[in-house]
């Protein structure tokens, strides 16, 4: 009795417990409800905003790849996933969307900017999500993570080395390829006018010291960076209009963009058009995308009339790329000082146009950076002194040195249409009828011009300059020897002798002569702006009677200190410097390493091992094992040459490092290498002709493209003796 009424009660009791109000199960049930709700929705953020991510992210990286596809908007909506809630707003330069998606914990936000194309520019997120994200909507390597910062479109592939803090106020750029559809307006010149523009924008329009990636050893590039370089990307399309994109990748927050208004160049005197319009930028629309990317400053004020120091005067007249160096830092530094004044811009040009004249045999893409500097500046100076006469004097020059010779002569008729008056203040320079003889083709004006001591200085240089050992090779060695005479520290005119294949001369000029050129150099350099270091070591070797010291050593470690120096003083850099002094070493290392294998069938390799040192960073030292005995040497240099190649920098002026690969490249490889040297000529005479002869010496090619070259030298410099035998030769 007493277990079946426990029994009975224990029933009661689980039976009472199951029974629950209909209010009761209400609840429970909405409780359910609701936390499959939550859960529903928290799938939907998370998996809609990693999948949309992943997808976006992955279709930017391909519009970020050269040549690759533009990433259009309506593509991007494509690939939203989820429900988000889409939001679409215009801005000044194109729209902004953003797309939401509704969680109760975090926080997901994914924006894209569009330019007024409906391209899409940039990305920005600021989710959050959580690590263990769904495992069939895994975020690629690069795409958000925790506690990561918002990531712009362009910095997805951000590289791992950049600037350090202290480059906060620096304008700094990186080199980025040219996209120009205008055959005779691709090369590294025409990349060139423009970037630089943008450089003086900071340099003149705000006052901020710049650094350049252009110029081998300008910049120093780190680990783990805090900023990164500027990039600007230069569009030219087949109707010739132009279009400019500056980035400034950030590594917080969204890139700054800025875009030029496009503007179209005419069909004739396109180029001088380019370097007319970029300059304009370089006082308005480059000085006002920088405030905006948030750079400071202000221009230098603008002086009437200023002098020049006797030093300046006396080192512009020696054809020595240290002295024009030491000149272009001087007057950076005195209109920063000072302020900025017709004779100054007029010197900045010259010393500008000067540099890249001598060192443009050098295998190195420097000589188009200066040479862009020098356009730009004399354009610079036109623009401040209204066209005066006095202004295109200087203009004329620069191009006549850039080799421009159909619009230096352009700027000499119209000096000679205002009766060759000056401004009123300034007379018109005493070489301006040299000037217009070289390119007039006239050497009798230059010889006799030789004898004038005021002169002469201009004179023997542009006689040197205008022979060409092909067409006369003694005379062309007279010339080289004269302004040797006049400059020993000319290295142009060292290595033209180089052109002269005759055993005496290539042996006197690979040997004792290099010695006694590094001399010359170190006396030019002591007279220069150098750091302390290598200035006290050049002061003691120099004050030493024997000159033991001028051994390749002591040539490294002067290049080494020069390279690394930490001085920020003057504009253009102290590394910078250091890198033209081991472009000088490895030029006279390969025409030694050519001597000696070419004429003399020696084994080279003791040479190459001596040498090795003297150019080690430089980026064709490795390469110099393509002199080596060993064959399974020299085949691994050439493919690691391609491996590590810059297509940016390639020149026609490495023609035997391209030449040479033939048979040790694959076919295809090799076309590669030479199209990437082509595709960076410019049109400018020296191009134009080391172009013709590159093919003629490679026997492949066509009597048609040897005429067309023939018509692009007509164009560009019509009177001088080559063009005029190319195009005889051309209309046969």
């Amino acid at each position: 009795m007493g277990n079946s009424e426990q029994s009975a009660e224990q029933s009661n009791a689980v039976t009472g417990k199951k029974k629950r109000s209909p209010v009761e199960r209400a609840i429970v049930w909405g409780l359910i409800a609701v936390a499959l709700l939550v859960v529903l929705i928290e799938w939907n953020a998370r998996a809609g905003y990693s999948k949309t991510l992943a997808a976006l992210q992955e279709r930017i990286e391909l519009s970020d790849k050269q040549n690759g596809e533009a990433f259009l908007l309506d593509e991007a909506k494509t690939m939203i996933s989820g429900f988000p809630l889409g939001k679409e707003e215009l801005t000044n330069k194109g729209k902004r969307l953003q797309y939401h998606w509704f969680s109760l914990f975090r926080s997901y936000d994914i924006q894209l900017t569009t330019d007024d194309e409906d391209i899409v520019l940039a990305l920005k997120t600021e989710a959050v999500p959580n690590e263990d994200a769904l495992p069939q909507f895994v975020a690629p390597q690069n795409q958000a993570q925790p506690n990561k910062p918002p990531i712009a479109a362009h910095q997805l592939s951000l590289p791992d080395k950049g600037l350090d803090r202290e480059f906060k106020d620096v304008v700094v750029m990186s080199t980025d390829q040219l996209d120009s559809q205008v055959d005779e307006l691709k090369g590294i010149l025409t990349r060139e006018i423009v970037r630089q523009a943008l450089l003086i924008g900071g340099r003149d329009g705000l006052g901020r010291k710049t650094r350049d990636a252009s110029l081998r050893g300008d910049v120093k590039l780190v680990e783990n960076p805090e900023l990164f370089p500027l990039q600007l990307i230069t569009h030219i399309n087949r109707n010739r209009e132009v279009s400019i994109d500056l980035i400034l990748p950030f590594k917080t927050e969204l890139a700054y963009r800025w875009n030029s208004e496009p503007f179209t160049l005419p069909e004739e005197f396109a180029f001088e058009a380019l370097v007319e319009h970029s300059e304009a930028l370089s006082r308005g629309g480059f000085v006002e995308a920088l405030q905006e990317a948030g750079y400071s400053g202000k221009a230098a004020e603008w002086k009437d009339e200023s002098d020049l120091p006797e030093k300046t005067l006396k080192q512009i007249k020696e054809w020595s790329f240290i002295s024009q160096y030491t000149v272009a830092q001087d007057m950076h530094s005195a209109i920063a000082a000072e302020g900025e004044s017709p004779e100054r811009l007029a010197m900045l040009a010259r010393a500008y146009a000067n540099l890249g004249c001598l060192t443009e045999r050098l295998m190195s893409p420097a000589h188009k950076v200066l040479k862009a500097r020098a356009l730009l500046y004399a354009e610079r100076l036109t623009d401040r002194c209204e066209d005066s006469p006095w202004s295109l004097a200087y203009r004329a020059y620069v191009r006549t040195f850039v080799g421009r010779h159909h619009s230096a002569l352009a700027d000499l008729n119209t000096i000679q249409s205002q009766a060759g008056e000056g401004d009123g203040k300034r007379p018109l320079p005493e070489w301006l009828d040299l000037i217009e003889a070289y390119c007039l083709y006239k050497p009798e004006v230059l010889e006799k011009a030789t004898r004038d001591e005021n002169r002469k200085y201009m004179a023997i240089y542009l006689s040197a300059l205008q022979t060409d050992p092909e067409l006369d090779a003694k005379q062309a060695m007279s010339s080289y020897e004269t302004l040797l005479k006049l400059e020993p520290a000319c290295i142009r005119a060292l290595d033209q002798m180089n052109d002269v294949p005759s055993l005496g001369n290539l042996s006197s000029v690979t040997g004792e002569r290099q010695y006694e050129l590094w001399e010359e150099l170190f006396e030019k350099l002591q007279a220069g702006n150098l750091p302390k270091i290598p200035r006290d070591h050049i002061d003691a070797h120099l004050a030493f009677l024997f000159k033991s010291k001028a051994a390749l050593s002591f040539r490294e470690r002067i290049t080494r200190q020069m390279k690394s120096s930490d001085s920020t003083q003057h504009e253009p850099s102290a590394n910078a410097l250091g890198q033209l002094l081991q472009e000088v070493s490895y030029l006279l290392v390969c025409r030694k390493m050519r001597f000696l294998t070419d004429f003399f069938s020696v084994n080279p390799d003791n040479q190459i091992e001596l040498h090795e040192s003297l150019v080690a960073g430089h980026p064709y030292g490795p390469y110099l094992k393509i002199y080596s005995s060993i064959p399974a040497d020299v085949e691994a240099s050439y493919k690691n040459m391609f491996g590590s190649y810059d297509p940016n920098e390639l020149e026609i002026s490495v023609g035997k490092l391209i030449t040479d690969s033939y048979g040790y490249l694959q076919y295809e490889d090799y076309m590669q290498l030479k199209d990437a040297a082509v595709n960076n000529l410019d049109p400018v005479f020296y191009d134009q002709l080391q172009y013709s002869r590159f093919l003629v010496k490679q026997r492949a090619y066509s009597r048609n493209l040897l005429g067309d070259i023939a018509r692009t030298m007509l164009e560009i410099s019509p009177h001088q003796p080559q063009t005029i035998a190319m195009n005889i030769d051309a209309n046969k």
